[in-house]
């Protein structure tokens, strides 16, 4: 419905959000540790969770290909430590969704793979979010040496998601404006770095990859190597930081952000593309 009607983004969160309870209301809620396991706490976590990871993707789709790249790299990367700990179910429907989202890649080239309509971008996110609270990063320790903190791999895998739904954000709430229009955001550093729409997708790929793939040996490691894994990713998001605040001060003379300036990299044949020309900032 949304992908024929714009409808308010009031609507769409509150969907949104009704979803996410719903899951948690039939049980399917983050597990945490020590004082934090009451359902409730982990049951706020997860529609949180949820709802955000739904949310970033949807901000992501701003260049062509991007959002579904990514959600297969996420995809993989979330098989891994899984499959290590036992978990088998989360792990075979995630490679549905691996085969869904290549095929997508196999049916159209690289410069149109832009994610069709509202719907087909919050999917990716909608479902790795609900496939990482079903699934298991950590087992007791009875049944071996399991850390604790394999738990925070989601986190690593999703960094880059994150990060770019929080720097739209901040961005938006600095310039007083509403943070659920216009998408906007990772585009930065491929204006800054001058890199072609298809470089710069694949260098926010290698990023995402590199950041995400300290979660494979999360569940093996001590308190000290997490650390060292946890601060890796940071660093790899703190250069994405240094991109995006180095481009020229001169794209924002107008007040058009970086991101808005190069937002004509989406695909112009696309169906968002054209309902954005039309109405201005799509409420997306």
């Amino acid at each position: 419905m949304d992908d024929f009607k714009n409808l308010n983004w009031r609507f769409r969160l509150g969907v949104q959000f009704a979803c996410a309870v719903g899951l948690a209301a039939f049980g399917v809620r983050i597990t945490l540790f020590g004082p934090f396991t009451h359902p409730l706490l982990g049951g706020a976590v997860t529609v949180l969770w949820i709802v955000g990871l739904t949310n970033a993707f949807n901000m992501l789709d701003n260049m062509d290909g991007l959002a579904a790249s990514v959600g297969l790299i996420a995809a993989v990367l979330f098989c891994g430590p899984q499959l290590a700990v036992g978990s088998l179910f989360a792990p075979a429907v995630l490679l549905v969704v691996v085969g869904a989202l290549a095929g997508f890649f196999g049916t159209q080239p690289l410069s149109r793979a832009a994610l069709h309509g509202r719907c087909g971008k919050q999917l990716p996110g909608f479902m790795l979010g609900t496939l990482t609270v079903v699934g298991t990063f950590t087992r007791d320790e009875r049944d071996g040496y399991f850390s604790p903190y394999g738990v925070l791999a989601p986190l690593l895998v999703m960094a880059v998601p994150l990060y770019d739904m929080t720097s739209v954000i901040l961005i938006r709430l600095r310039e007083g404006r509403s943070p659920f229009k216009a998408i906007a955001g990772i585009l930065a550093p491929a204006g800054s770095a001058r890199l072609t729409p298809p470089q710069a997708v694949w260098t926010i790929d290698l990023v995402t990859l590199a950041g995400g793939l300290g979660a494979l040996l999360l569940h093996r490691l001590d308190g000290w190597g997490a650390g060292v894994v946890i601060a890796q990713t940071c660093c790899l998001l703190g250069v994405v930081a240094i991109l995006e605040l180095s481009a020229p001060r001169s794209e924002q003379a107008n007040g058009q952000t970086s991101c808005e300036k190069h937002r004509p990299l989406s695909n112009p044949n696309s169906r968002t593309t054209q309902r954005r020309d039309q109405h201005g900032a799509a409420v997306d």
